[in-house]
């Protein structure tokens, strides 16, 4: 596999406003904001981002092997000139004009995040600062930089990290990114010792947390154990030593195969990345071997193989439905729901997975992709209101099952069973 293929793998599984003035100095670090929930945020384009994207295009883009040192020069430093928001505008445009940057800008948006933390140390103030862009890569560098300078975990400061997008019954945007950046952060600190860091996870008291928290844990193992450097741009990573066995290509299932109950379902979710780096992409081959995976935890292999594929083909809506048909009948739909709560994971913005569900066309497909963006609004946004606003833009025909996932119906309309979590699937992991 090519090394721009591993980076485009790896972004994937990783899983606001852009300043018009340059802030300068430091001043982005001033006080400490109000944080508000995460709403399908857009990054506006500012002059300056527009601008430092040029010079950075100008010097990077036509670059035929790696371009990750030349793009590092120009983003991470603006993490100190203007915060996060400035380097993630930034890096928003160099991504819509270089294809190379859009494949794992999660990476570079991870770096950005982490730069911030060791440049502020304030966890709260920093978090608010970055933007849902590249699968909220920002907000997890920063909660795996306060844990590789921290070293210390405890129950006290493993469930004290989140509280400030935190509520009691309310399961929201920020609140997922923070415990996901939880699990990656653990995964770290713990140098890559999985068992341990999903034993960290476990301090969190809500059950929706733990789980939140063992997708940032697996997809941090297998993201390291590929691409071993995956290794943010811009922070100088100590080489580390793996006591614990990350991949096996003797056993496909592994680790899951070893884990306790309680991890398999999201496990099984981030499995077939493992599949997609030994069977190398060939999709009949990791549909083959999803196959393989126990029966009860199926559905949630072929999730995460609609999730890699919306990685694989980088907006490419058709290609990815017709990369779904290698799932059997019976798994497609699961293929579907991954693909388009990815889409949206990617962008934070609902209207592109509605996008990719106008091009699905057989109904019980288009149904199922329908509901999963109403299941996904549910993150994004906790007012009833927005969210029948997300869904009336889906095609008539399908309005209602969009409205049934975002939980603004209770009954199923005619086609569609218990839900997209009827079996116990979760959300699609960043």
């Amino acid at each position: 596999m090519t090394r721009s293929r591993r980076a485009a793998f790896a972004a994937i599984l990783i899983v606001g406003a852009v300043v018009a003035l340059v802030v300068h100095g430091q001043l982005w670090r001033a006080g400490t904001a109000q944080v508000s929930e995460a709403r399908a945020a857009e990054l506006p384009t500012g002059k300056d981002s527009i601008a430092l994207a040029k010079v950075a295009l100008d010097s990077c883009s036509k670059i035929s092997g790696d371009k990750i040192p030349c793009y590092e020069q120009h983003l991470i430093p603006l993490v100190d000139v203007g915060g996060p928001k400035l380097a993630m505008g930034t890096l928003m445009q160099v991504a819509n004009a270089d294809r190379d940057v859009r494949g794992f800008g999660h990476v570079y948006a991870h770096a950005i995040g982490m730069h911030a933390f060791e440049a502020d140390k304030n966890v709260e103030r920093t978090f608010s600062s970055c933007t849902d862009a590249f699968q909220s890569g920002c907000y997890h560098g920063v909660i795996e930089a306060y844990f590789a300078s921290s070293g210390k975990v405890d129950s006290q400061s493993v469930r004290k990290l989140c509280v400030p997008w935190s509520q009691a019954g309310v399961y929201g945007w920020l609140r997922f990114q923070c415990a996901h950046g939880l699990g990656h952060g653990l995964t770290m600190h713990y140098e890559h010792d999985l068992v341990q860091s999903l034993k960290g996870c476990d301090l969190l008291v809500d059950s929706w947390d733990r789980e939140s928290c063992y997708g940032g844990a697996f997809m941090e193992n297998v993201v390291d154990a590929t691409e071993p450097h995956h290794g943010m741009p811009g922070m100088d990573m100590p080489e580390e030593k793996r006591s614990f066995k990350q991949i096996d290509k003797g056993d496909l299932n592994y680790p899951c195969s070893i884990l306790p109950e309680r991890y398999l379902t999201t496990c099984y979710q981030n499995q077939v990345s493992i599949i997609m780096y030994f069977d190398d992409h060939k999709m009949p081959a990791v549909a083959k071997h999803c196959m393989q995976v126990p029966e009860k935890y199926r559905y949630m292999c072929f999730t995460g193989f609609g999730t890699d594929i919306n990685s694989f083909v980088v907006g490419d809506h058709l290609k990815a439905i017709d990369l779904c048909a290698n799932a059997p009948e019976k798994y497609r739909e699961w293929c579907i729901i991954g693909v388009v709560k990815n889409i949206i994971d990617v962008s934070a913005k609902t209207a592109d997975g509605v996008s990719f569900c106008q091009k699905v066309t057989e109904h019980h497909l288009k149904s199922r992709c329908y509901e999963a963006v109403g299941e996904e609004s549910v993150s994004l946004e906790q007012r009833p209101e927005v969210r029948e606003t997300f869904c009336a833009v889906s095609e008539p025909e399908y309005i209602e099952a969009c409205r049934f996932g975002a939980r603004l119906i209770t009954e199923p309309p005619p086609g569609l069973g218990g839900g997209v979590s009827s079996e116990g699937a979760q959300g699609s992991s960043n």
